[in-house]
């Protein structure tokens, strides 16, 4: 578990805390959440990709999440063991508020 945590802004204002981890983070088998492929900037994060899910099998083996390790920094990781429908609204308001074709840049870690 990560002691570095970070807070992104969904389009409804909603805001989620999320755990910061490198890219060599082993989700355990059968964690369920959303998560980030980040990129530190200077001037805060940037979101290469957001979902959600099954975490080991979406972060480390769906190819999705193989092409957007290559331009990430870091995961961020919130687990959410709870059921899909929670975890694909958080996904769909942060994708509404962070674009991935824009620059949006986000909150600076805590």
């Amino acid at each position: 578990m990560s002691n570095r945590k970070v807070q992104w802004r969904g389009a409804t204002g909603n805001v989620y805390e999320y755990e910061i981890h490198g890219m060599d983070f082993n989700p355990q088998p059968g964690d369920y959440g959303n998560y980030i492929f980040a990129r530190e900037t200077p001037i805060g994060w940037y979101a290469v990709y957001i979902g959600q899910g099954e975490l080991e099998t979406r972060i480390r083996k769906h190819p999705t999440g193989k092409k957007a390790s290559m331009r990430a920094s870091h995961i961020h990781v919130h687990i959410n063991n709870n059921d899909a429908q929670t975890r694909l609204a958080e996904a769909k308001d942060l994708r509404a508020a962070h674009n991935h074709a824009s620059t949006t840049i986000l909150f600076r870690p805590n």
